[in-house]
């Protein structure tokens, strides 16, 4: 019986703990959402910087973070859209593809680094 109490016991703390960090996780979302930033592709350099804050440093680092691994992941795409003797008209369907797969990329970068954020953050 005792074990039984226990394991519940344990079990409500867990569920708490999880329902604090997923709240707290909505919440940082909200401020990424008001997070506006300048995002530069040249080539093989990128840059990413805050033009409006959310009020958390941290979570304007995510904006940027998401950005930058999502650069990375595409390059091949920037290099293929940037390629000499293509073009405009392809040139313009690459880019636009590139950009399809950055928003995604960047929502689901967002939400990794936020969980990840949380999770370093004291409760």
């Amino acid at each position: 019986m005792l074990m039984a109490m226990f394991l519940a016991s344990a079990t409500i703390s867990q569920a708490a703990t999880q329902a604090v960090e997923e709240d707290e996780i909505v919440v940082m979302g909200q401020r990424l959402n008001r997070w506006t930033g300048k995002y530069q592709i040249r080539g093989a350099k990128r840059k990413c910087s805050t033009k409006t804050s959310s009020g958390d440093r941290e979570v304007d680092n995510v904006g940027c973070a998401a950005f930058l691994k999502c650069a990375d992941k595409y390059q091949n795409l920037t290099d293929a859209g940037d390629g000499k003797g293509i073009s405009k008209a392809t040139r313009n369907v690459l880019k636009q593809d590139l950009i399809g797969k950055m928003k995604t990329c960047i929502t689901d970068q967002r939400a990794v680094l936020l969980r990840e954020l949380s999770a370093r953050r004291p409760q």
